[in-house]
């Protein structure tokens, strides 16, 4: 049973929307192909999607603190190829995956069969009852390599804009601008909890309403 199965039928949380990310193998010269399926409980406000992929980026970030040289250069990669895609905008259409420079690294399969030999990455938007504060759940298999979970942060957020209507767009934009300030001003991402906060904080000042 997968993380997103076993969220929904646990006792006292509440699924609000999540994502089942397929990634193949990295193969030598090779584009690495990823496959992203919305999960969508009900149907979600675009601000629960949106903050579905600002708490991805922020955890997958989390994961890799500056102050440990093993770490310091994979999450200055994926920060830069945030600042690429902001220097664009994110608006209906956009092509993040060339945006953020890794489109001779990555490409999004459509494909609406089950996909066999893949690695699966699981993430879910949960609320905890009886409280409001929204958090992830990321469930990441073992052998997915660190550069393949690098570039499923753009994987997902490609989803995301293909799913949004224009103003949730917008906010995404707007709310992921504010988060890349945060790291840039020294805020410290190094946790899950620093993560959730600062990810929520970006949505309120983007002007979304979690709650």
């Amino acid at each position: 049973m997968g993380l997103l199965e076993r969220v929904g039928s646990a006792q006292g949380v509440k699924l609000i929307c999540g994502v089942r990310l397929f990634v193949r193998p990295l193969e030598p010269g090779k584009l690495q192909q990823f496959i992203v399926e919305l999960v969508e409980e009900g149907e979600p406000r675009a601000e629960e999607l949106v903050l579905l992929g600002l708490l991805y980026y922020s955890h997958v970030l989390s994961r890799y603190p500056k102050d440990r040289s093993e770490t310091y250069e994979l999450g200055t990669k994926l920060r830069q190829m945030i600042a690429q895609l902001l220097e664009e905008g994110i608006w209906s259409g956009s092509n993040l995956i060339g945006d953020a420079g890794v489109a001779e690294q990555m490409v999004l399969v459509e494909d609406k069969r089950q996909p066999t030999g893949w690695r699966e990455i699981q993430a879910a938007l949960i609320k905890v009852l009886p409280g409001q504060e929204l958090d992830l759940a990321l469930e990441v298999p073992a052998g997915v390599s660190e550069p393949e979970l690098i570039l499923s942060v753009i994987a997902v957020l490609q989803a995301l804009v293909k799913s949004l209507p224009s103003p949730g767009i917008d906010l995404l934009d707007k709310a992921l601008r504010y988060l890349h300030s945060y790291h840039d001003e020294g805020a410290d991402f190094a946790d899950p909890a620093a993560a959730r906060n600062l990810a929520s904080r970006a949505m309120r000042e983007a002007g979304g309403e979690l709650f």
